[in-house]
């Protein structure tokens, strides 16, 4: 269930009059075209955000315009229930109303290109790696002089099948 301050001020926005077309651009209660910001370090993934004022405490908040959209299309209490708000054509730039879609994170994720998902995985994988180049190298050096793929995962800490997938290649290619 969304209740973040920023999903209250978005559905408080919309009460009093701010519009959302069905292209994703957004309009005050005065009829005046707001001007909106991609948010995010990588482009490819950001967001389009547009300040509104909460008006509990006066500050203003950067809103998803995908989130107005998706109250405007769906209703605050759909969007409020679901899991997560989908860009159909993996393009989290694109507000069209229709590309939008509600959805389970999994939906989601498939929704990118697969290209895409695969540059994700890579990188998740990266982070995750216990290993330097370095490590895996001397690793591989070892078994092929020799070395038991048990001692090797003694020695680095490792499970058998770990050390089976680094000698093959399977994982840190």
């Amino acid at each position: 269930m969304r209740s973040s301050r920023r999903f209250i001020v978005a559905v408080h926005a919309l009460a009093i009059g701010y519009t959302v077309t069905e292209d994703g651009r957004i309009f005050s209660p005065e009829g005046v075209e707001r001007k909106c910001r991609m948010k995010g370090a990588d482009k490819r993934y950001a967001y389009w955000d547009v300040t509104i004022r909460d008006p509990d405490d006066g500050t203003t908040r950067p809103i998803p315009v995908h989130v107005l959209q998706a109250i405007t299309k769906f209703g605050a209490e759909a969007v409020a229930k679901a899991p997560t708000i989908r860009h159909k054509d993996g393009d989290s730039g694109n507000n069209h109303r229709d590309n939008l879609e509600l959805g389970t994170h999994t939906e989601n994720y498939m929704d990118r290109a697969p290209e895409s998902r695969k540059e994700h995985a890579l990188k998740a994988a990266r982070v995750q790696r216990r290993l330097s180049d370095e490590d895996v190298a001397r690793l591989r050096a070892l078994h092929k002089a020799g070395r038991s793929g048990n001692a090797l995962a003694l020695e680095f800490g490792l499970s058998k099948s770990t050390v089976s997938y680094i000698v093959n290649k399977k994982t840190y290619a």
